[in-house]
């Protein structure tokens, strides 16, 4: 993970500085609404720090605006993460989807970044939202609104209709693609270290 993050937003050393001196923006989004409290700490931590972080709860990133059903659970690792469901039912809450395709945009837009880098890791919905990206050229980086690299976790495990081999289809005319990184990352929940 730390090599990702050295290659595309520099060494440890840059990226620990206030944004205002790394140029370092940070968004999310989480659908579980029982991560609430330790997101709004996480938003107050860091912006205590000088870092610039945003995460906004409880949506969903989906490839269009709306509404997702949405199944709430406690654990971290195979079978116990959250995941979007097709019917209520226990713990299952209406939730807002995020059109990444237009946040993505937006953001450009709005800040004129030199590069974005995303981390997608939303168990399952990866198979909606991956050829949306693409077919909007935000998988390519000839185009000026490119996601630079993305770190992914496929779920073929939540979706059954999607095989374990599949791959983003190619719609988009490119010649230089986005780096998709095969990474699922959970080491801060066992690092250790205290939040502030």
């Amino acid at each position: 993970m730390y090599t990702y993050l050295d290659k595309y937003l520099g060494p440890a050393a840059i990226r620990s500085l206030p944004s205002e001196s790394s140029g370092i923006c940070v968004f999310g989004f989480e659908a579980n609404i029982k991560q609430e409290k330790r997101l709004s700490e996480l938003n107050s931590c860091y912006r205590a720090k000088g870092w610039f972080l945003d995460y906004m709860y409880p949506k969903a990133v989906w490839h269009e605006t709306g509404h997702l059903l949405f199944k709430a659970q406690d654990g971290i690792g195979h079978g116990t993460a959250s995941h979007l469901v097709n019917t209520m039912g226990d713990n299952v809450v209406k939730v807002e989807a995020v059109n990444i395709v237009q946040f993505v945009q937006d953001l450009y837009q709005r800040y004129n970044p030199d590069i974005v880098v995303g981390k997608l890791d939303i168990e399952g919905a990866e198979y909606n939202v991956l050829p949306a990206l693409e077919r909007a050229g935000l998988l390519c980086t000839d185009t000026p609104v490119a996601l630079q690299a993305l770190t992914l976790e496929y779920h073929s495990r939540l979706v059954p209709d999607y095989p374990a081999n599949w791959s983003v289809p190619e719609t988009f005319p490119c010649s230089a693609k986005t780096e998709l990184i095969l990474l699922d990352s959970e080491d801060y929940v066992k690092d250790g270290k205290p939040l502030c």
